[in-house]
């Protein structure tokens, strides 16, 4: 996600992530004229709070939330960083692409509820039509199967999956992969309409195949602030 850890200035309570980036200078237009002027951000810092108690802050990248995607350069996210024995929740976002980021530290607590567990029909019908000829398992056999696998995983709670541990494409969609009772479970409904034989072979294909894009699924992230400091919430919905 980013550099893995932030200095806190613990007199202040202020918060910075270093970077390579800090030392570059910057470049202006003056009449026509690109000029460079030098800065060093993270020594500008610690000038700021020479003598003060410092203390580096772990950022636990599995706590990250946003409700606007990675590709948006202007955003708000929060996530928590640790020093070992507490946790502190930042806030880190910018007013437009021209300025830096900045990280404050938010006394409240971040609550995270992934919600809405799906798997995207479609796609598995188009995989398995890709997978299986007509000979072996028709649209309509397939679509059964499909059909039944949907409504199991919209009436699964996302905490009894196990989440893929990699990240998304937006920060506000979670993936999971699908547990073996429930896809057994799907195939059992769908004997009604299928053969052993049918069975068998989408049973032995769905099982290869439980890590592939196609067959994980997907849940919306809703999430808020609770805040120490006012005692209010301030809410945040997905897309």
């Amino acid at each position: 996600m980013m550099t893995k850890e932030l200095v806190r200035c613990i007199r202040c309570n202020v918060v910075v992530l270093f970077s390579p980036l800090d030392r570059s200078p910057e470049y202006w237009i003056d009449s026509g004229t690109w000029k460079a002027v030098e800065r060093d951000d993270q020594q500008a810092f610690m000038e700021a709070h020479r003598g003060h108690p410092m203390e580096r802050l772990k950022i636990l990248d599995d706590t990250f939330i946003s409700s606007q995607s990675y590709r948006e350069p202007v955003k708000t996210c929060y996530f928590e960083a640790t020093n070992g024995k507490e946790r502190f929740l930042v806030k880190r976002f910018r007013k437009s692409v021209l300025d830096p980021l900045q990280y404050v530290l938010v006394p409240g607590r971040l609550h995270i509820s992934p919600m809405g567990l799906r798997v995207d029909g479609a796609a598995i019908q188009k995989e398995l039509e890709q997978s299986f000829s007509s000979l072996l398992l028709s649209r309509q056999k397939i679509g059964h199967f499909v059909r039944e696998l949907e409504q199991l995983v919209s009436r699964t709670e996302p905490g009894k999956l196990t989440r893929v541990p990699y990240e998304s494409h937006h920060p506000a969609l979670w993936y999971y992969y699908l547990e073996e009772p429930l896809v057994a479970e799907a195939l059992e409904r769908a004997s009604s309409f299928l053969a052993r034989t049918d069975v068998e072979r989408l049973g032995a294909f769905v099982r290869q195949h439980l890590t592939d894009d196609p067959f994980l699924a997907v849940a919306h992230v809703h999430f808020h602030v609770e805040s120490h400091r006012q005692g209010q919430d301030t809410r945040v919905m997905t897309p």
